[in-house]
């Protein structure tokens, strides 16, 4: 048996009976509600900040990778350690991320 917690008290399911593409899904597809993405300075060789905003539909869970593709014309090199920063910043595994550079 699988156990859901409601208000309290637990009811116990029979694993058999959680199985299929709808059990404790909410039926939307997650997506982001806000993307926006833009650079602080757009002078060509120039240094500047990428600014992303997202804002997802649904609570993302411990462990969610977020991967922006597509960036292209940068000469950073990749790195392991990319920090980020921000209000929502922290949100982030350490405040990093990692930069693969586009080819």
């Amino acid at each position: 048996y699988d156990y859901i917690a409601n208000n309290g008290s637990t009811t116990g399911i029979p694993s058999t009976m959680l199985t299929g593409s709808t059990v404790l899904r909410s039926g939307a597809p997650a997506q982001f509600l806000v993307r926006r993405i833009y650079e602080s300075n757009a002078v060509a060789g120039a240094l500047t900040t990428i600014h992303v905003i997202i804002k997802p539909n649904a609570r993302l869970l411990a462990g969610t990778v977020v991967e922006l593709k597509g960036l292209t014309g940068s000469p950073t090199v990749n790195s392991a350690v990319l920090q980020l920063s921000g209000a929502g910043a922290g949100l982030f595994l350490r405040g990093q991320g990692t930069w693969t550079q586009c080819s």
